[in-house]
Parts: C-alpha cells; structure tokens; sequence
C-alpha cells in the first residue's frame, strides 16, 4: 500500500518549483476513449488531461455562478498550486477565465483546497494557509500556521515514544508540536484548518492530540492570530465539514501503521461533533478502528446522511445527523468488494438528485458506486475502472498502481445545463483526470432542490421582542414552496426535507428550530438556513426602541407642496384606501385559512360581521405568524386623530364587551418596508390588550353602508401616527403575538387579516 507513504512523503517536502504554473497539456496529452463500462451507459475517458505533477491531490467544481464551468485541481508538484481547467473546452484546456494560484516560495506543498467566491480561495499547505483570488491568481496572502501549542495540562500520546531525545520515554506532552495539515472549511467568516501531528511515521506510529485552528476572514485577509485551538477527541484529523446547521464534524482518523504495504489502525476513529460559533465540542462518536478517510464525508442533498470512506478497509460508513449516530458502523460497514480485505477508499461524490454515491478506491483504481435509494444502502455489481491497481499486467508492465484521489461531481442538471462528462476523478503516476459521462448525452434527473431563501431578507427587532423567519424553497423543477419553517414533503419524491436554522451570534440574537428569532442583545448579526445542500443567509438588526436606520442612507420624507405633508382623502386623488399589495407573509403554527385567496381576501373594504360574529373572510396569520402589505398608490399620513384602521374578525362572546374573542396583534409601520417602528402593545391587559391590532369587532361591511373609512363607525382598531412620531408611511406590518384564546381548525389559529383602510392618506 505504498499511497500511504507518498502521502506520508508529501506532506514532509516542501514545493520549490521554478514560479511558473504549467501542465505539459500543450505537449501530446494522449487523450482516448477507453471502453465503455456500462451501468446507465457510461462512457469513461482515462487521461483526458494530464498534469506534469504526479498524483494531484483535489479537484473541486464550485457550485457557485460563473463557476460551475471550471474544476480547480490542487496539483503538488510542477506546478505546485491549483491548475483552473475549463471543462466546456474540448480537448480539455487550461482556463483562459479563471487563473487558480502559484504556490509561494517556502509555502509548503499544497494538498487541499475550499472556494469560497469567484474572488475568494483558500488553498491549504503543509505548513501555510494561501489566501487567493481564483480569478487573478493574486495571492492575498500566505499566513504560515503554528509551529506549536502550549496545553494547560498533560494530553496523552497515542503511544510512548522518547519525542524530544532526553533519553526518557514519554506518554504525555503538555506542548504540541504542529505537523500534518489536512482538513479545510469555512463557516461564514470563520477558516478551519485541522493538523495530525504524527511524531513518528514508521510502526509503531505515534501523534500527539490532534489540532484545529480557526481564522476570522476579513476583507483585506486571515486575520494571523488564531482563534482558540481546539483540541479534538481523537488521534489524527482530517476532513472537517461544515454541516450547516451550526455544528462542524471533525474526521478523526486515528493513527495508522503501514505493515507489509497495508494500512492498520492503531488507533480509533471518531468523528467530534463542534459549535460553529463557539468551538466548544458538544459531543463525539466514536468509530472503533475503522481507520476514517483522510477525505471530509459528503452530506446527501437532504442534510440527513454523511458517508466516509476508509484507509484501511473496503467500507464506507454512513451517520444519521439529525440522530447523531452510527447508521452503518465498523460492525455493519457497506462493503464496495467483499472479495479483499484491505483497501483505501479515498473520497465520496453524490448527485444532484441524492440517488447514488460515486467512491473513489485507490487500491483498485476504480470508481464503485451505491445505491442510496435502497434500504439499507447498497452497491452496485459494476464497478468503473479508471486506472491500474497494483500488479503487473501486459497493460500495466510497471505493476505500478494509478490510483485515484478524489471525486468530482459537475454541478447542474447533466444534458441540460451542460453536455458532456458529470464525473470527473484524478488519478497518479503520472496525474490525470479521467472524465466520466453517465447519462450517455441524455437529461440527467432534475435535482430535488435548487434554493433556498429567507424571507424577510431583513429582521428588525427590538431586544427582548421575537418574530418568525421562515423559507421560500425552490424545487428542481421551478416549483417554490412558501412559509417553510421546520419541515417539508417534497411533492414529487415524498422525501421529507428539515430545515436546519443558526445564528452566527446567539448572544445578539437566537433562533429556534422552527425560525422563531429572539432579540437578545444590540447589534447584528445573521441567520442561517439550510435544506437537502442548500442554504442562505439574512441579516438581524436587534436595537432598543425604535428601530435605527442602518441602510447606507437614511431614509427621508418626500417633500409636497413646499415642504408641507399635505393630508388626504385617497379617493380625492383616485387611489384606492386600501391594501395595494402584499410584500411578505410568514404563516405561523396553526394559521393559513384562505391563503390560496391572497391578495385578493385582504384587499378592498371589510366584511365585518357583527359584535357577536367576526367574518370568514379573512386571511389567518397563525401563533406567531406576520404579514407587510403596501400602499404605494396613496401612503398614510399623520392626520388629525385615527390615520388608519385594521379589521380583524374580534367578536363579544354572548355579545358581552366585557368577553371579547381577541387575537392581538402588534402593528409596526415604516416607509421603506425595511425599518419599522411598531406602535405600543398591552399584552399584559387581556382580552382588550390596548394598543395592539385584534380586540374590536369589525361593524362595517359593503352590504350595510357603514363607511369603513370611519373611526365612529367602522369598529376595527384605530392607529394615530402621531401617538409614535411619524409622519407618513407606506407599509403597514402586522406580527400575531400567539395568544389566540382557543386554538382554532383548518388553519385559523391566530390573527385574522380582514382588511386595512387609509383613513389619512398622501400623493405618493
């Protein structure tokens, strides 16, 4: 098994180069089409570009726009860098849009790499972070990681070992030598680098504690002073993989001795579970001597399952992440080939559609792919040859093995958004990438997801005040699902999906699992989503009373009649006194009666009932849920007295007005739709809750000629703009508070939207 010993080599030379970033791809590349293996009909081209480098350590095909089209190669000699090759071309070449990086002078041998923007990139090194623009090929900059860290207390060795020559074995360290960087990845500006620390490589191999370092990202570059280390669980990490949710997995490897050419654990692997934010270890899983890839697991488009391979054996092993456990373990493995004993199973690929996992075997030179599908996961009988495995044959005289490692998946719905080769893996001696076509030219599945978004794009909150955040997903096929909280069912595949909510800084503010976000100190910060591989982002502003304008520019009133907000009647004007459009909702638990009715239910003049029965004809916001609406035809201003109306559906029990049927709600109000002021609210004065939106019955309705543009006469629950200082607004936001008496059916808890009329209007 001698991949582990140029690994192992690898990582002990430093890359001198000659400064120049070149493949001999211009020379003969001696591309060809091998014969076909067929599963699903796929054609495999071995050598379709070659690298002057032997075994190129990753390739990575961002699935970021303008991107998608480029597979970034982590080359480690000549060149030594990162080598942007342009997979639309044909043969392939190098890109003429994307430059990749040199390697600086004295900054190690590079061996991994993460790409974080069309202008952002980090390649790891084996003793430098370099910080790049993939795009120029300008280095940022070379931040050299840490020579080593002082423990406040004694750390075990994985084994005794005399490590610094005073004739004296030892069993602990209490200063850790730095060595061995592996693993790489980004949670929003925060850069992970793990380091192995091996202290001796020959058996009885031997590390001190495994490291990882974080790094805050700036503008200008890493910051160079690392935040607090973490020390991990277990012995040699390796892949680190942001999740998503607010947690990190770190791969523990364990120690490996290599006797008689073969891999043996003889240490145990684990996988430590970390808080994105904090770097505080929450919890580890143990995985015996299973010997983990060196390789991060990939997590399937649902967010539920991550697969590792192994260094040691024929297995891949799959953990739960929702559960946090072991699925297929060291005891119940997923066996590639049953018929060896020792293998290294190097990286992991998985579709768009989340059907089937590509592995890459680095004994066997060949890609073996499973059925995720099934239930328990299973492989295929075929496997893909895309090399020699060791041995000589009449085709391989050397008996030198290929190899392969990694796996690349192109991003996008094959056949459709692009033609030619899906799978691409790299093999050694000498390096090349080999392509695979899977669908043979056809339409590949549409990928179960495409996006995700936040809505509101922006949260304004007062401390200690809370509102719901929820998702608009786009599904593959266009579709979009709207108001999605916690969980969804996927129309077309049944698959439930769970979003997975995280706050970069709980101590600003915190969401929960189903997108409740609490105020908790000023500042800002943002919340994070993620669903089935895919994520976003929105910004939460949290102030003490009213809320600050933090736009680039503050937010002004339009000047009428030299300067003077001039009062009046909509209809004076020709705009309609009511909601002209709206801008956002989020329905909340129990609510959603007569959605499939907006706009069309809110809009126009009320439908009161009476005092003893509030109308039907409304939409229900749900516990918690809220809703903006516009009026952008004929703005509210600050009149004399009420300047606008909200109707509910609030009712006198047994027409008694000492028994109200009140859902409140707390109205905000702004003219950008972006920062709202929110009128006071009672909430402690039940069932009239004074203030808030949801405690009057609503009197006027088309039918029997009560004027809704009324205050005496209307019912509803009327809003000065001077009781909060405005003068003029076009948006009106309403948030249910979750205090609805008893909880209704068919999607009717919480406040019912009737309609809201513009007393007091303005030009626009």
């Amino acid at each position: 098994m001698n991949r582990l010993l140029l690994l192992i080599v690898a990582f002990t030379i430093s890359a001198c180069g000659d400064g120049m970033l070149y493949t001999n791809v211009d020379k003969d590349p001696q591309i060809f089409t091998s014969e076909s293996t067929e599963l699903g009909s796929a054609t495999i081209t071995k050598d379709a570009f070659l690298f002057a480098s032997p075994y190129p350590a990753r390739i990575i095909i961002p699935d970021i726009d303008s991107m998608r089209s480029t597979a970034f190669v982590v080359s480690t000699l000549n060149p030594s860098g990162v080598v942007a090759i342009d997979l639309d071309s044909r043969p392939y070449s190098i890109s003429t849009k994307f430059k990749g990086v040199t390697s600086p002078p004295g900054t190690g041998l590079p061996n991994n790499l993460i790409i974080q923007s069309p202008t952002r990139a980090f390649m790891l090194t084996s003793s430098h972070v370099i910080d790049f623009n993939p795009t120029t090929g300008d280095v940022r900059a070379a931040v050299a990681l840490p020579k080593s860290v002082k423990l406040d207390s004694s750390l075990p060795l994985s084994g005794p070992l005399d490590f610094d020559n005073d004739g004296n074995v030892d069993t602990t360290t209490n200063e850790i030598h730095v060595a061995f960087p592996g693993g790489i990845a980004i949670t929003n500006d925060t850069l992970w680098v793990s380091t192995a620390n091996y202290l001796r490589y020959a058996p009885p191999a031997v590390a001190a504690p495994g490291t990882v370092f974080r790094y805050t990202i700036t503008e200008t570059g890493l910051v160079a002073a690392p935040q607090p280390t973490i020390i991990t669980s277990g012995y040699n990490p390796t892949g680190i993989t942001n999740v998503g949710n607010g947690t990190v997995l770190i791969t523990n490897s364990g120690v490996l001795n290599i006797i008689d050419g073969e891999a043996s654990p003889e240490t145990p692997s684990s996988v430590d579970i970390v808080n994105a934010t904090t770097g505080a270890l929450t919890s580890s899983l143990p995985m015996g001597k299973s010997s983990l890839s060196f390789f991060a697991p990939r997590i399937d488009p649902t967010g539920q399952f991550a697969y590792f391979g192994s260094t040691a054996f024929p297995h891949v092993y799959q953990l739960d992440l929702l559960q946090n456990q072991w699925i297929r373990d060291l005891s119940n493995p997923i066996t590639i080939n049953s018929s060896i004993s020792n293998d290294y199973l190097t990286a992991v690929a998985i579709t768009p559609d989340g059907e089937r996992a590509f592995v890459g075997s680095f004994d066997q030179s060949s890609v073996f792919i499973l059925d995720l599908t099934s239930n328990p996961v299973t492989p295929f009988p075929t496997s893909w040859p895309v090399g020699f495995s060791k041995g000589v044959t009449p085709d391989n005289p050397s008996g030198v093995n290929t190899g392969i490692s990694d796996i690349a998946i192109r991003p996008g719905i094959a056949g459709t958004d692009f033609t030619g080769p899906d799978v691409f893996a790299l093999t050694g001696n000498p390096g090349s990438m080999v392509t695979i076509n899977t669908y043979s030219g056809a339409p590949q599945k549409i990928p179960p997801l495409r996006s995700v978004e936040i809505r509101p794009a922006f949260v304004p909150l007062g401390v200690g005040n809370q509102s719901y955040v929820s998702g608009l997903v786009t599904l593959g096929t266009g579709k979009q699902l709207i108001n999605i909280t916690t969980h969804f069912t996927h129309p077309d595949t049944q698959q439930i999906y769970t979003l997975h909510w995280h706050s970069d800084n709980p101590a600003i503010a915190t969401v929960s699992a189903d997108g409740l976000v609490t105020g908790i100190s000023t500042g800002i910060t943002k919340i994070t989503v993620s669903v089935g591989g895919v994520s976003a982002q929105t910004t939460v502003a949290i102030h003490t009373g009213a809320v600050p304008n933090i736009s680039s520019a503050p937010t002004t009133e339009t000047p009428e009649d030299n300067g003077k907000l001039v009062v009046v009647n909509c209809k004076d004007i020709g705009a309609i006194p009511f909601v002209n459009q709206i801008v956002s909702y989020v329905v909340g638990s129990g609510g959603g009666a007569n959605e499939n009715n907006l706009p069309q239910v809110i809009q126009g003049p009320p439908q009161g009932g009476s005092v003893i029965m509030g109308s039907t004809d409304t939409f229900s916001l749900g516990d918690k849920g809220q809703i903006i609406v516009a009026f952008n035809h004929c703005p509210i201003a600050d009149g004399p007295g009420t300047d606008f109306i909200v109707f509910e559906n609030a009712f006198y029990a047994g027409g008694n007005p000492n028994a109200v049927f009140s859902e409140p709600a707390i109205v905000g109000v702004s003219m950008d739709g972006v920062n709202f002021t929110d009128f006071p609210c009672d909430l402690n004065n039940s069932p009239n809750y004074p203030g808030c939106a949801g405690t009057h019955p609503v009197l006027s309705n088309p039918t029997n000629g009560v004027d809704p543009l009324d205050p005496q006469t209307a019912g509803g629950d009327p809003f000065d703009l001077a009781a909060i200082g405005v003068q003029k607004v076009k948006f009106i936001r309403i948030i249910d508070q979750g205090l609805t008496p008893f909880k209704g059916i068919n999607g009717t808890n919480g406040f019912d939207l009737d309609a809201i009329a513009v007393v007091h209007g303005s030009k626009p």
